[in-house]
Parts: structure tokens; C-alpha cells; sequence
């Protein structure tokens, strides 16, 4: 697919893009350093065995020439899905992730625009640039983690500030999330923005909260990610089935 060169960057880069065309065998949370430490902790090992997480090359992450997990984008007929880490899939293989599970129920491509630490601001963006350019027959959201505002630096990329933030962005984080006003209000313009760019488009627009994927008890979601932190294969599939029974038959009869 060939984008105009001259497009700003605004709508364009995001938390991963300096991984795109790169293949790694950790990303986000999901790091060695983490891994190993779990490894030694013997409950934690058992766990991790159980699951089938012990092999470190068990799980890859595979970015495309815009750093988003997925192949490289074309013209074939497709959806699009958003969200924060929950939708990339940190710590889990790339064809459990929802967006995947739920582009094999409907027998249509669905590509996994999710990227990690994303904030409300940032799926906003990413579906202004991508959806005159994909052209999906739906959009689909798994909402990203509340508590998380982006801003761009002096070179023009794009920081989520929460409270892993650095020095630097600390101070503004702390004023902005000393009320949870912000977070309200952010959450709200951009979902209203999201749906108005997909009425425009003539595109359908659906969309799940995070706790539709995080809120099975712990001893029935046994299949949790590598980093121990993330939802497992397991959720991932009971989410893909509840995003799917949202989707009109106009989708669900038409490609499955």
C-alpha cells in the first residue's frame, strides 16, 4: 500500500513505531527480565508451566512497516480493531489475540491496530489517519486503560503519560490525574469523535470497556499472559465471542 510521503506525522506514529518491520521474541511488559525473575519464584513457575509459558521462544511479536501487529496492510476487504496492550496482545502468540480469534469467526481480515500503553488520545488518532486509508467494513475497540494522556515531545512522537512516567512528565501527570474529571472527559471527546468519523464513513463502530475482557475470576482465566499481567488466550477468545454477538448481521451473516 502506498501512503503520500508528505502526511504529518500526527496521525501517523504511535508508542511502536519504532518496531516496525522488526520480529522480537519480547515487547511491552512482556520482557526477559520479568520472565526470569517470575521463573525463580516457585508458585509463579508452576503457573507459568501450566500455562506453557516456560519456553522464551514460545511467543513473537511481528511488527508490519507501521509498527502494528499484524501483516502489511493492503486492499483486501477488512475491519479494523483499537485498543491499548489488551488488543496488541502483549504476552501472548499473535493469531490468540481478540482481534484475530474474532477475524476467524467472520472469515474477514481484522487488523490489529491495538497498541500498548495507548491512551483514549491515541486511538483517536490512529482511526482519523487509518480509516480513509483502510477503508473497513467495521471498527471495532476494546476501550484502552483509563488514567493515561498523550503528548507529543519536541520531536514531534507521541508520549503516553501515566504513572510509569518519567521526571519529566511526572509533574503534568499528577496534575492531570488529581481528578478523575480529566479522564472522564477525555474518555468522552474522543468516543464521540470515533463515532462521528465512522458515521461519516459510512462505517460501523462497536465498542467493549476493559473490564468485558479483564473480569472473569482468576481461577476460571487460568490461561493469563507470560507477563503474568495481561489476559490470556483463554479471555481473549470469551472477549472475540462478545464483540461478535455486538456486531450486526449485516457483518456476522455476510463473511461467516
Amino acid at each position: 500500500m502506498q501512503l503520500n510521503t508528505d502526511e504529518r506525522d500526527i496521525g501517523i506514529k504511535h508508542q511502536n513505531w519504532k518496531y516496525r518491520k522488526c520480529t522480537m521474541l519480547w515487547s511491552g511488559s512482556d520482557q526477559p527480565d520479568l520472565f526470569n525473575e517470575n521463573i525463580k519464584d516457585p508458585e509463579k513457575k508452576e503457573r507459568l508451566t501450566l500455562l506453557g509459558w516456560t519456553d522464551p521462544d514460545c511467543i513473537s511479536y511481528r511488527y508490519n512497516s507501521y509498527g502494528f501487529r499484524d501483516i502489511e496492510f493492503d486492499d483486501r476487504p477488512a475491519g479494523i480493531a483499537l485498543g491499548c496492550s489488551h488488543t496488541e496482545g502483549t504476552g501472548i502468540p499473535e493469531s490468540t489475540t481478540w482481534c484475530k480469534v474474532l477475524s476467524k469467526m467472520l472469515n474477514i481480515h481484522v487488523w490489529n491496530l491495538g497498541v500498548g500503553s495507548s491512551s483514549y488520545d491515541t486511538v483517536f488518532r490512529l482511526l482519523d489517519y487509518w480509516l480513509p486509508r483502510l477503508s473497513p467494513k467495521f471498527v471495532v475497540m476494546l476501550e484502552p486503560t483509563g488514567g493515561r494522556v498523550e503528548l507529543f515531545n519536541n520531536h514531534n512522537l507521541p508520549i503516553n503519560v501515566g504513572p510509569w512516567s518519567n521526571s519529566s512528565h511526572l509533574a503534568y501527570y499528577k496534575l492531570w490525574v488529581d481528578s478523575e474529571i480529566n479522564d472522564i472527559i477525555s474518555r468522552r471527546k474522543n468516543l464521540l469523535a470515533m463515532r462521528q468519523l465512522c458515521d461519516n464513513a459510512n462505517t460501523i463502530f462497536k465498542v467493549l470497556k476493559t473490564s468485558d475482557m479483564m473480569s472473569y475470576p482468576a481461577k476460571e482465566n487460568l490461561a493469563t499472559a507470560r507477563d503474568l499481567m495481561h489476559c490470556g488466550p483463554k479471555s481473549h477468545g470469551i472477549f472475540a465471542q462478545k464483540m461478535y454477538n455486538l456486531l450486526p448481521q449485516e457483518i456476522t451473516q455476510n463473511y461467516s
